[in-house]
């Protein structure tokens, strides 16, 4: 009876040490991969409504970090130089303007996990202008120039770029093994320019993306 007693005292023992172990590698595991660094790089289909204007391709590079804080939902804030603006006529054929706005945006995410590597996202961007280079061709000559010397040059008012630009990003992202593909839209919430009197334009981007994703 004793050895019986013995033997059950030792398999309790053995199946509870066993369990804490997998409960701590499972912690550790989560731990582990909770949060993420991802560097991403890629390109944008840019233009600004309202105006008329071509689309300008430039360039999307950053990087994000993310928190997984459930098994469907992650939160992320990112650091991202996007090349943006137009190509557009203005109201005349006798002004041709190439318009490009370089931005720092910060876009703030909330990740659904729709089903295993799709990921669903929406979120809020605010962009810190850092370039408003303007090349204005007219008459024959060319000029670079920022947009309120452009407008200057035209006489037509005394617009400026507006130093910072709001966004909703709309996204979409599949994720094989580390790479995550990222498509979205970011549309812009208010007017690229301030004391103009002509038609008011926001951003509007296409973007896309591929990033390399490193468990923290």
């Amino acid at each position: 009876m004793k050895k019986i007693l013995l033997m059950v005292l030792l398999l309790a023992v053995t199946v509870n040490a066993f369990s804490q172990r997998r409960r701590t590698v499972r912690r550790s595991y989560a731990r582990s991969s909770q949060w993420y660094i991802m560097p991403k790089g890629g390109f944008n289909i840019a233009t600004v409504t309202n105006w008329g204007g071509d689309v300008r391709f430039g360039l999307a590079l950053g990087g994000e970090l993310g928190c997984r804080v459930s098994d469907v939902i992650t939160l992320s804030g990112s650091l991202i130089y996007s090349q943006q603006g137009t190509n557009t006529w203005f109201y005349s054929r006798d002004f041709r303007t190439d318009i490009h706005l370089d931005y720092l945006n910060l876009p703030f995410m909330v990740h659904f996990n729709v089903a295993p590597g799709l990921e669903l996202k929406v979120g809020l961007q605010p962009g810190i202008l850092v370039n408003d280079a303007v090349t204005l061709r007219t008459d024959g000559y060319s000029y670079d120039e920022d947009f309120h010397r452009s407008m200057k040059r035209l006489h037509w008012d005394d617009g400026y770029i507006e130093s910072v630009d709001l966004s909703m990003p709309f996204a979409i992202s599949y994720q094989y093994r580390q790479l995550v593909f990222d498509a979205r839209y970011n549309l812009g919430l208010n007017n690229v320019t301030t004391r103009s009197w002509w038609r008011n334009g926001h951003n509007s981007v296409f973007q896309f993306t591929v990033g390399y994703k490193f468990d923290l």
